[in-house]
């Protein structure tokens, strides 16, 4: 059985790089030592390559899934031969003008490598994508110099937790993953010729940066926005919005899309997962990101992808789906793929938003202000 992981459908070749970062006016919260991020970046090149998908995490991912399907490893052997449409290291394309910029962050708990189809298509599209794997953070994060480190204990049982409220431990670990992202962001506004990313320098344009991000992500993308004058325009993947309460409510002046799934998380899931309704509905009604985009003016939008969830917007379906047959992860997928094209495009590049053309697409409800 072989997985094809989709086709990106902009023009350019796709970079791939890693990188290892230190922000050293900040000790590690959850270990020892300075904060160490990896970043990776997808950029476009000329070169048309194909490399594995997830090499360094993929024992990793099949533990995950193998566990998650109830199925024995065996049947998740189509994922060793597959590939992603990146050339490793091949050089950055050769144009006069710079790159528009876009920062990633993922969900909790959720490696960079499991949104592969998304960050390619945006670096095929003519941008440079930089994503920020949240060490501790998401499960496992695997540096250059072969160290492990897997997610923090509590954060990855916050549902559970006995010793303080589970709603403070995901909120603090917001304003931790906020810190990373405004580190990030000055870093690579600020590239050096002894960087090991040094290729990208000359080459941004620091005046036409976005950012989005899925689940956690997504709402840090929103803060940063709120926090930031530099970045241009924010996408959250259907993320519900974190962070202290003074915050969430706070207006984001700059153009906003939220894409979500229409399909809710069912009892059945909950109850699998040992959580009370009435737990997740603590967590997650307050925070629903219909209420921020009612208090939004302008150009802000709200669609609903039909026949999605909350894992629709990484490749986590897209793997699972030679088992579970379930829908069709590669048109929601397509879908998205368009959606952040069409909206990054306008307000980083001054092209038309094709709102006919979107409201054309049979899975998508969009709203516009």
């Amino acid at each position: 059985m072989t997985l094809v992981i989709p086709q990106p459908t902009g023009s350019f070749g796709i970079g791939k790089s890693i990188h290892t970062i230190v922000d050293v006016s900040r000790n590690e919260k959850h270990g020892v030592g300075k904060r160490e991020l990896l970043i990776y970046i997808y950029y476009p090149t000329n070169k048309h390559s194909f490399s594995t998908y997830a090499p360094d995490i993929m024992p990793f991912l099949k533990e995950s899934l193998q566990q998650s399907l109830e199925v024995n490893n065996e049947r998740l052997n189509y994922l060793d031969s597959l590939k992603e449409h990146t050339a490793i290291h091949a050089p950055l394309l050769d144009e006069q003008n710079k790159f528009p910029v876009l920062f990633f962050c993922p969900g909790l708990g959720d490696p960079i490598e499991t949104y592969t189809t998304l960050l390619e298509e945006m670096a095929s599209q003519g941008y440079v994508v930089i994503a920020i794997n949240h060490t501790y953070g998401v499960d496992p994060t695997v540096f250059p110099n072969g160290k492990i480190v897997r997610m923090n204990t509590e954060l990855a049982r916050f549902w559970y937790a006995t010793q303080r409220s589970f709603e403070d431990i995901v909120d603090e670990e917001h304003e931790w993953w906020l810190q990373d992202a405004n580190f990030v962001i000055d870093t690579f506004k600020n590239i050096c010729p002894d960087d090991s990313y040094c290729f990208l320098m000359g080459q941004l344009d620091y005046d036409s940066m976005g950012f989005f991000g899925h689940s956690f992500g997504g709402s840090l993308a929103l803060q940063i926005c709120r926090d930031r004058t530099d970045i241009q325009a924010c996408v959250d993947l259907d993320g519900i919005v974190f962070g202290p309460k003074s915050k969430r409510s706070e207006i984001v002046n700059v153009p906003c899309m939220f894409i979500m799934a229409d399909k809710e998380v069912s009892d059945q899931e909950l109850e699998k997962h040992n959580i009370a309704r009435a737990k997740y509905d603590q967590l997650v009604v307050p925070r629903h990101p219909k209420l921020l985009y009612s208090l939004l003016k302008k150009d802000s939008y709200f669609v609903t992808v039909k026949n999605s969830d909350h894992n629709s917007f990484s490749d986590l379906n897209l793997l699972k789906h030679p088992i579970t047959r379930d829908n069709n992860p590669e048109e929601i997928i397509a879908t998205t793929r368009i959606l952040l094209t069409q909206f990054f495009n306008h307000y980083l590049r001054n092209e038309s938003f094709n709102t006919e053309f979107i409201k054309t697409l049979k899975n998508v409800v969009l709203e516009r202000k």
